[in-house]
């Protein structure tokens, strides 16, 4: 009896270590279905976004388009007027677009811009709009650079060839 005494008690250790691991188990459980649960909500979000980008996919590469082709001569408030003007025929057309649409944003990566700064390009929007337009372009385009902030970013942007 003794023995058996002995055996029901390491029995019991054991039963009580393993309702622990199983405790441990259940809790690590919980906590992932949690997390599972809000990635679940974000990726909902994430989906529904993706959709509604690719619905003004059309209208954001139409105004992209216009703004590498044609855009390149003016100055910042001809600009905006003119995406203004393009905005609203797009609109009268039906074609979807983005209303808070960037274009430095939609046509240039971040690690770009990143570059193009530590090239002393200014980090205002009209240098980085037209530093995306020299990136694009397959023509040598005519820069008038009364402040040589062009000059400078261009000689480090192209340092590597022979200027």
């Amino acid at each position: 009896m003794q023995d058996e005494f002995q055996q029901l008690i390491q029995d019991q250790g054991k039963l009580e270590e393993e309702q622990k691991t199983v405790k441990n188990k259940v809790e690590r459980s919980d906590a992932l279905f949690k997390n599972l649960s809000s990635e679940l909500i974000r990726w909902v979000g994430s989906s529904k976004d993706f959709t509604e980008k690719m619905s003004n996919l059309v209208g954001d590469v139409l105004i992209s388009s216009g703004f590498l082709t044609y855009i390149g001569f003016f100055d910042h408030s001809q600009r905006m007027n003119l995406q203004d003007e393009w905005k609203l025929s797009i609109y009268n057309k039906a074609i979807k677009y983005s209303p808070t649409l960037a274009l430095t944003e939609f046509l240039s990566r971040p690690q770009d811009r990143v570059l193009w700064k530590s090239e002393e390009l200014p980090d205002d929007d009209l240098c980085i709009e037209n530093a995306i337009i020299m990136s694009k372009y397959n023509r040598y385009p005519l820069i008038i650079d009364p402040s040589d902030q062009a000059l400078k970013y261009i000689m480090n942007h192209y340092r590597g060839r022979k200027i």
